[in-house]
C-alpha cells in the first residue's frame, strides 16, 4: 500500500487492510436487459475466505 493510499485511508477513519493479495478478473462481461454488454472487473482478497461485495460504478 502507497504512502498516499495509507494517509487517506486514515484520514477516512477505515480500517487497515487485511491483505494486500489480491487476484483480478478483468473485463467479465455482464448482459443488461437491453441486450448490450458490459466489461466489469471484479477484485477478490487471497486466503480470507468469503468477503462481502462492494459494488463501484
Amino acid at each position: 500500500m502507497s504512502i498516499a493510499a495509507r494517509v487517506l485511508a486514515k484520514r477516512a477513519k477505515l480500517a487497515p487492510a487485511e491483505t494486500e493479495n489480491v487476484t483480478i478478473d478483468k473485463d467479465l462481461p455482464v448482459p443488461m436487459p437491453d441486450g448490450v454488454v458490459l466489461l466489469a472487473d471484479h477484485y477478490a482478497p487471497q486466503g480470507l475466505g468469503d468477503r462481502p461485495t462492494v459494488l463501484i460504478r
